[in-house]
């Protein structure tokens, strides 16, 4: 049985923006420690992507959809029907997030035209980011 559909303000996109710049502080000095122990290049890169594999699986799916830079901003990702985000949507979020990104952060940008603030990674999974 789905969950009723609840009211949700959606989180702007100035709130978003911030948490996007918090969370790949914290994730480029994690890699920077990386890149310190193992040095640039193939392993060193495959554990950048890793990394931002499982940070955003992990948070997402077992922090109330919430990384560390949402937490700062008070904002979450929820499922369009109000659930949690599962674990297929939040890796599905994050692969979709590096193509929202990689050409002129349109996936990105898409949210401020969308009418419910949703960027490509938010549409491939269903999901919203709202006001906690």
């Amino acid at each position: 049985m789905k969950p009723k559909r609840q009211e949700v303000e959606l989180a702007v996109f100035g709130k978003r923006f911030v948490a996007l710049l918090v969370d790949g502080i914290v994730q480029g000095f994690i890699i920077a420690l990386i890149h310190l122990g193992v040095g640039m290049g193939g392993v060193g890169n495959s554990l950048q992507l890793l990394l931002a594999m499982l940070y955003g699986w992990y948070f997402l799916t077992r922090h109330d959809g919430q990384t560390p830079g949402k937490k700062l901003m008070n904002i979450r990702v929820i499922k369009e029907d109000g659930s949690a985000i599962g674990d297929g949507d939040a890796i599905i979020r994050v692969l979709v997030g590096w193509i929202s990104g990689a050409v002129f952060l349109i996936g990105y940008i898409w949210a401020l035209f969308d009418q419910r603030n949703q960027t490509w990674h938010d549409k491939a999974v269903g999901s919203l980011v709202v006001n906690a």
